[in-house]
């Protein structure tokens, strides 16, 4: 950022982080307390107005700090939507929400980028973690080869009035590369619990979170099974409603959770009717009759009650999982309840996960991402919404998975009165 600003008279450089304060307690202090004096900037030659978050340089250039937090009040970060930046620069962006970096990053290529023949760049940094910076630049970083850094195409940008390929870069890096690091900085590293020295010492992408952490890496591992043997047959379904939602069938066979597909829909017809014709024809598929419709489950909220409604129409009394429902443990809700009872199950060896399953590398994503903690004997599993963040996509896969376990655990014909069911 400084040798940007040095170079180019008047650039605008965005510098964000989740929250504002621990950006300027961190990258702010390094940056004018050890970055200026290692480059020759001297106090004469910017000034540093905290209150407005922003550094000017002589020659005009300026970083500006961004709170990248999502406000209650601006749940979209509209806000951003005015700001205007040669280049951006993401801190720890791991903890900031995939729409709040999207938005940021959007904002660069937009400050004098055509009269300086600049192409604007955005630069993030952050530890390990488990979300969609995993599967946007580690996953990638990996499958190239790994190394040093790992270079791949990605979209298209403007450069000297003409459009061409874009590029995004994966550079590993740790604390120990760092030589200006004090060394009993890394001694404390050293010292911290398993999981966290992992992440923060060694950069390990793999490590298992927190004790919070439902679906931890090992568990997933242990759950795996290379052969299906014949059993009984349940279906659950996550009915989307719209935008980047899916929805999502998964099969579960002898406690087995042998295939998830997709199901695509023309959203100009009755979204409804056709999920359910599409999950009746899945069903027939795998041998279902329409008496054996209490092995089916689906998310009857939204598009789901007319998927639901639609299904019972044409004899397929299939049974209605609502999220919100009353659990009847010591659970926040019935979702709570089905995602802690899985992740148990899986843990007992009584669920498992077919290791060819083509959309294992989602399900596991999403899976990992489910946290819980207690609140007054209450076990509270992380919202959908509070995972949609953290992912950037909706949790699809896991949420049909966790549908089609419930519905394996109590086979109850849903005509009948049960306050289970809700019609």
């Amino acid at each position: 950022m400084i040798l940007q600003c040095r170079e180019y008279p008047g650039i605008r450089i965005g510098l964000g982080r989740k929250e504002l304060t621990r950006l300027k307690q961190t990258t702010v202090v390094t940056l004018l307390k050890e970055a200026h004096p290692m480059l020759g900037v001297t106090e004469s030659e910017f000034t540093y107005r905290e209150h407005k978050g922003l550094i000017t340089y002589i020659n005009g250039s300026s970083i500006q700090l961004i709170d990248l937090i999502k406000q209650p009040s601006d749940p979209n970060f509209d806000s951003m939507g005015s700001l205007n930046f040669t280049h951006v620069v993401a801190e720890e962006v791991g903890e900031v929400v995939a729409k709040a970096r999207n938005m940021f990053i959007s904002r660069k290529n937009r400050y004098l980028n055509g009269e300086l023949k600049l192409t604007g760049k955005s630069i993030s940094t952050c530890n390990p973690s488990q979300n969609y910076i995993k599967t946007e630049y580690y996953k990638p970083y990996v499958a190239l080869g790994g190394g040093e850094c790992q270079k791949w195409k990605y979209g298209n940008v403007e450069v000297d009035g003409e459009m061409k390929r874009g590029y995004r870069v994966y550079v590993p890096s740790l604390a120990t590369d760092n030589p200006f690091l004090p060394k009993n900085y890394v001694e404390v590293l050293r010292k911290l619990p398993d999981a966290e020295r992992k992440r923060l010492l060694e950069g390990d992408w793999n490590f298992e979170d927190t004790d919070a952490m439902l679906y931890k890496p090992s568990l997933i591992d242990r759950s795996f099974v290379d052969k299906i043997e014949a059993g009984e047959k349940y279906i659950g379904a996550d009915i989307a409603d719209t935008g980047s939602d899916h929805t999502v069938m998964t099969m579960v066979e002898n406690n087995i959770v042998t295939e998830q597909r997709q199901i695509k829909v023309d959203k100009t017809e009755a979204i409804g009717d056709q999920i359910a014709l599409e999950i009746i024809k899945y069903a027939q598929q795998n041998g279902f009759e329409p008496k054996d419709a209490d092995r089916i489950a689906i998310d009857a909220i939204g598009v789901g009650v007319s998927t639901r409604d639609f299904l019972r129409s044409k004899g397929w009394y299939a049974r209605g999982f609502i999220a919100g429902g009353r659990s009847e443990g010591s659970f926040k809700n019935l979702r709570g309840e089905a995602i802690y009872g899985m992740s148990q199950a899986m843990d007992k060896g009584e669920f498992k996960l077919y290791s060819r399953l083509e959309t294992m590398d989602k399900l596991r994503e999403q899976l990992m991402a489910h946290e819980y903690t207690t609140e007054e004997r209450t076990i509270m599993v992380k919202s959908k919404q509070l995972i949609k963040e953290v992912l950037g996509v909706s949790p699809d896969y896991a949420e049909s998975c966790y549908i089609a376990y419930w519905c394996a655990q109590g086979n109850a014909d849903p005509r009948r009165n049960s306050k289970r069911i809700i019609f």
